[in-house]
């Protein structure tokens, strides 16, 4: 970790902290010396996840329940943390939720309503918050996760693809709006990685049938390890030229 030293005891938020893509960002944070605010709707369940973690990491992790759906959670997170640490670093936007591929004629409210306040109310609430932190301290980093589903329409449901589309355009404003003041804003774009996202998914048979083409299943799925490489990478200044960019991390699935 001797080239991320700039990262040592930053202050970062990595939402959805307690499996997958979460718990390795803010596993490869914590390995790099940084103090790590990691959330989840079940604080037991965070505090499990980092509890075999040398004790030199696991003092750095500070586990909050918060729902990322909840505008209040959202509020009492960001006001904990300029109370505790009176700023924040990095910022990473990891929570998200599936909409079991459903096509846009089968998408209830509820499902169209549950999937933006998870992808994008929420993450738009905590940008706005950490912007204020930063424009404080004259710099910051945010990190939003958005999906292969954000920069092309067929790999996933409707209100998904809608919700990281979207993700990916507020991540674009804000690079540009605060490239003067020392705050980068990137995206990166996963393919499909090993995690639990799609566990509990009703799967739409005609949402399956079209985003499962014979041209993705031939690329590999990646490792929650390999995301927070790369997260780890755009958080440190080894990245500072890089700013405004939806990168797709999914081993050449968005090439085909």
């Amino acid at each position: 970790m001797e080239k991320y030293t700039d990262l040592k005891n930053k202050i970062a938020l990595v939402t959805g902290a307690s499996a997958g893509m979460g718990k390795a960002i803010a596993q490869k944070y914590l390995e790099a010396g940084m103090i790590v605010i990691g959330t989840g709707r079940r604080k037991e369940k965070l505090t499990q996840t980092f509890a075999n973690l040398p004790d030199i990491y696991r003092k750095n992790f500070i586990p909050f329940k918060s729902d990322v759906s909840s505008s209040a959670d959202n509020n009492a997170l960001l006001s904990e943390i300029k109370t505790q640490f009176g700023k924040l670093d990095v910022l990473v936007n990891n929570a998200g939720v599936m909409d079991g591929m459903t096509p846009v004629g089968d998408v209830s409210d509820e499902l169209w309503h549950q999937v933006m306040a998870v992808n994008l109310t929420g993450p738009f609430e905590l940008c706005r918050g950490a912007i204020n932190l930063m424009l404080a301290q004259g710099n910051g980093t945010i990190i939003n996760i958005a999906s292969g589903g954000g920069i092309g329409g067929g790999r996933a449901g409707a209100a998904y693809v809608a919700s990281k589309f979207a993700l990916v355009g507020l991540s674009k404003n804000i690079a540009y709006m605060y490239a003067l003041k020392g705050i980068r804003c990137n995206v990166i774009c996963p393919g499909g990685v090993a995690t639990e996202i799609g566990a509990d998914s009703n799967f739409h048979p005609l949402g399956v049938e079209r985003v499962m083409q014979d041209g993705t299943k031939s690329i590999r799925i990646g490792l929650p390890e390999e995301i927070g490489e790369v997260a780890l990478f755009l958080a440190s200044d080894a990245s500072s030229l890089i700013n405004g960019v939806a990168l797709p991390a999914d081993a050449g699935r968005s090439a085909w």
